[in-house]
Order: C-alpha cells, then sequence, then structure tokens
C-alpha cells in the first residue's frame, strides 16, 4: 500500500513540474561572447621583394641586414643584400 501511494504522489509531483514547465515565460538571453587569437605572422619572398603580413597591430616589425643595420620596418620592402634578419617584437 505504501508502494502504490508513493508512486503516486512521485507521478503526481512529475506532472506538476511538466504543467509547470508548459506554463513558464521565456526570455531571450544575449551573449556578447569576446575571443582573443594570437598574433600570427606569414612571411614571402619572391626574388627580393619581401612581403611580411601580420594579423594584429600589436607587433612591431624590423628587417636588418647583415651588418645589423635597419633596412625597414615597412610590411613590404625590397632586400639588397643577401641576408635579411626579420625581428618581430610584441608592443
Amino acid at each position: 500500500m505504501f508502494k502504490v501511494f508513493r508512486k503516486a504522489v512521485l507521478i503526481a509531483v512529475i506532472a506538476l513540474i511538466a504543467v509547470s514547465s508548459l506554463a513558464a515565460k521565456t526570455d531571450v538571453v544575449t551573449l556578447r561572447l569576446r575571443a582573443t587569437v594570437p598574433p600570427k605572422t606569414a612571411v614571402s619572398f619572391i626574388d627580393n621583394d619581401i612581403k611580411v603580413d601580420m594579423n594584429t597591430e600589436n607587433v612591431a616589425f624590423q628587417a636588418f641586414d647583415e651588418s645589423g643595420n635597419v633596412i625597414s620596418t615597412d610590411s613590404s620592402f625590397i632586400a639588397e643584400s643577401g641576408t635579411v634578419r626579420l625581428s618581430f617584437t610584441a608592443a
């Protein structure tokens, strides 16, 4: 007898929860997500023309010759000598 009463109460509670969830008010929630993308660079060489692409402004770029003199800070330049050292610095 006690088991039947317990099952009936359990079924009544589940039915009450189901009916109340159907009548519940729905709300719209707007999520604003923000992601941090790590800096990424790509360097292409065509003859002596060197082009550097970066996906962020937080990275400073410099190109040096064999003697350590700055050749360029632009993302596209022509290398006069054979060896070029590229330097990327986080700002």
